[in-house]
């Protein structure tokens, strides 16, 4: 047995090293995270380098029966979905047992909606399966499975009540979505409806101005942001402070998809009534120059004033005044009342002047367009069954993603290429047995470590008999090594079945074919 304590910051090292060696930058989004994930997984994936699998064997009582004990289909590792939880599928909601190659099913690419195809399944047996209730919906899945939450991803047992995690409502998964187009348009869309909007019932967008040039700019928007056909209204308004109606021009657009995009975009609470005072900065307009551009023109055209060689922006919302004060490296002045102003300079957009950096992307996070996030309320193992689970893995292209109820999941792609399958164990007592739940730990205490399959089949046999006592004993372990099939030495999908047998079952054919036939 090694001596040596595990060491999580040195694998790290090592994982960032490899990616390197790949030509991949260990510090971007998305593989930020690997090194500790990794690191995480080989803490668990190798735990059995420093204990003694044998110490399960002390745990026996003696028992007079000579009759065969045949443990079958433990499972080795999972990161997998029940067979009877629904999987979002294009063609509608199915089991995952009913989930086949080739398939599409649902899942979200940077925020965005998109489709990926089933290009493998397998199935295998566990007990590991715990229940994840969010404001979103109850799903089951293996516990070391990765769920993606606002920070990284996480596997779905270390979740905790609070976590946000990302999801999209399974019942708009038939919808034609109307999906943005990014740009000048859409930034000045935001812009206008963050100066002049209105958002009721989450589903209508109306702006109310005086200058018709202005609604004119706004319903182009739209029709070159989301492909709706919007037009300029003449209407009455009554005004508070001439305590009469005034004539003004609306530009209104139905649409539950659209309020809901430009609703996440501006961090409009749920149900928002009063959004002058609560929308904050929109980030997603720094995605390009244009964008910002356009959500500072839209912004300005409803409640700006030129001001030298630039424009003045008028809030009375002071924490939007903070965030595109600190986005513009720019002070954020107090004007009447409650009311704060920007400076927003025409070379806002320079880095170097005057010591600011310009334009500058947010971070690389994404902010999501057609998902959102749901907190996490309750993580809870499923009941201890007599019956193992049966689990599906689902391998995808192009994403490696896909949707469980609505929330984001993967199929682990940040642990480096285990086996994954199953062991059955028999042996022939004398004299000596041992609980069953022992023959689980043992199997799992020789699996894991780093290992190849010839070798824990052997291991296990030689436990059980030697270190047991017993009369015999036969091992079977099936597996599949996602190693092999990512070199392309076999195709995806072939299972390694390896046999030890020892003692009595060598000496009797007829007695191992009889295990051999109750195991398969």
């Amino acid at each position: 047995m090694g001596e040596s304590a595990f060491d999580g910051p040195r694998i790290e090292r090592a994982v960032r090293e490899i990616l390197a060696a790949l030509g991949e930058d260990a510090t971007r989004e998305g593989l930020r995270e690997t090194p500790a994930r990794v690191a995480e997984a080989y803490a668990r994936l190798f735990s059995g380098l420093h204990e003694d699998p044998l110490r399960h064997l002390d745990v026996s009582f003696d028992e007079a029966s000579r009759d065969l004990v045949l443990m079958r289909d433990i499972p080795i590792i999972s990161m997998c979905v029940p067979g009877k939880q629904h999987v979002n599928a294009v063609s509608g909601t199915k089991r995952a047992s009913e989930i086949r190659v080739h398939d599409e099913l649902w899942t979200l690419d940077k925020g965005f909606l998109a489709k990926t195809r089933v290009a493998r399944v397998t199935a295998h047996k566990t007990y590991d399966v715990v229940v994840l209730r969010t404001t979103g919906g109850s799903i089951k899945l293996t516990g070391d499975h990765p769920v993606k939450t606002e920070r990284a991803w996480c596997q779905a047992a270390d979740l905790l009540p609070g976590d946000r995690v990302e999801w999209f409502p399974p019942r708009r998964l038939c919808r034609e979505a109307l999906q943005p187009v990014t740009g000048y348009d859409l930034g000045y869309l935001i812009g206008a409806v963050a100066s002049e909007g209105s958002i009721q019932d989450e589903r209508r967008i109306s702006v109310v101005v005086g200058n018709r040039g202005f609604a004119e700019k706004v319903a182009a928007a739209w029709r070159a942001a989301f492909s709706i056909n919007a037009s300029v209204e003449n209407v009455m308004v009554d005004s508070g402070f001439l305590k009469r109606k005034i004539p003004m021009h609306r530009v209104r657009v139905v649409s539950g998809y659209a309020a809901e995009k430009i609703s996440g975009w501006l961090k409009l609470p749920r149900g928002c009534r009063d959004k002058t005072r609560s929308f904050r900065f929109p980030s997603v307009v720094t995605t390009s120059q244009e964008m910002t551009q356009g959500f500072l023109d839209g912004y300005v055209d409803g409640d700006g004033s030129p001001n030298g060689n630039g424009h003045r922006i008028f809030t009375a919302n002071g924490d939007f005044a903070r965030e595109l004060a600190e986005y513009l490296q720019t002070p954020v002045r107090r004007g009447r009342g409650d009311i704060r102003t920007v400076q927003v300079s025409s070379r806002w957009h320079q880095a170097g002047w005057l010591g600011k950096h310009g334009f500058r992307q947010q971070s690389e996070w994404y902010i999501p367009y057609d998902s959102r996030y749901v907190e996490v309320e309750t993580v809870g193992h499923t009941p201890r069954s007599t019956k193992p689970y049966t689990v599906y893995s689902f391998k995808c292209e192009p994403h490696p993603t896909f949707l469980v109820g609505g929330h984001l999941t993967h199929n682990c792609e940040h642990h480096l290429l285990p086996m994954i399958g199953r062991a059955s164990a028999a042996y022939l007592p004398a004299g000596r047995v041992v609980g069953f739940s022992e023959i689980v730990r043992l199997v799992e205490g020789y699996a894991a470590r780093p290992q190849i399959q010839e070798r824990l089949t052997a291991q296990v046999a030689d436990a059980l008999h030697e270190g047991l006592g017993s009369d015999g004993s036969l091992v079977v372990v099936e597996a599949e090594h996602t190693c092999m099939a990512a070199t392309g030495a076999w195709k995806p999908g072939t299972t390694a079945v390896t046999s030890a047998a020892r003692g009595s079952f060598t000496e009797d054919p007829a007695r191992r074919a009889e295990v051999m036939a109750a195991i398969s």
